[in-house]
């Protein structure tokens, strides 16, 4: 049905996932389908579902990817919405990774605050940092992103997030100060496994 252009398959789709007498993955795979299948209509019944914290979690994070996969802005107020409130780290990383999915520029300050605040789970802050490279690869203008990036792959205690920055860095080869910092990392960070991702970074960037 994700696949079908038939304009009932969303209709089909939205009442299956409407059911709460469905089984849990069958609408989890509905929330997908919505998603695969363009169904822009039906961004406002996915972002109803992305937003309810009393809901079923993992349905949660099938209709954030969900909305990710819709592929336009028209999903990306409801997935700043999920950020911008306390929630559980699976649904905030789900939703970092679809804003990148997405590259919206209007999402890089909130994805930027999300990196800078060292108190949340790293794994969010790793998926901001994925999403910030998608994004900023895509903007015309990338030095606020870059700018962040390189602080982060520099002085972050955390290794985890330090990482997640070195890979992404490669994508920004045309800017001298990405290849300076992986050039710096790649030979002075305490992280074997970090300098290992910068070295592959300066290699991509070649």
């Amino acid at each position: 049905l994700g696949k079908c252009a038939d304009p009932s398959a969303r209709a089909t789709l939205e009442r299956m996932l409407a059911d709460r007498g469905e089984h849990a993955q069958v609408r989890e795979s509905a929330a997908l389908a919505l998603g695969m299948a363009g169904a822009h209509a039906s961004a406002p019944v996915l972002a109803k579902l992305a937003r309810d914290r009393a809901g079923d979690l993992p349905l949660r994070v099938h209709a954030i990817v969900g909305l990710g996969l819709l592929g336009d802005a028209s999903a990306v107020e409801p997935l700043l919405r999920v950020l911008g409130v306390s929630d559980d780290p699976q649904a905030h990383a789900a939703a970092a990774l679809a804003l990148g999915s997405i590259a919206d520029v209007g999402a890089v300050d909130v994805l930027g605050s999300i990196v800078r605040r060292g108190v949340l789970d790293p794994g969010v802050r790793a998926c901001a940092i994925g999403a910030l490279g998608r994004i900023g690869r895509a903007r015309t203008e990338r030095t606020d992103v870059v700018d962040l990036l390189c602080r982060v792959v520099g002085t972050d205690r955390d290794e985890e997030i330090r990482r997640a920055a070195a890979l992404v860095l490669h994508r920004f080869a045309a800017e001298d100060l990405a290849i300076s910092t992986l050039e710096r990392v790649a030979r002075n960070d305490r992280d074997a496994t970090c300098r290992g991702y910068a070295w592959l970074g300066l290699a991509q960037a070649l």
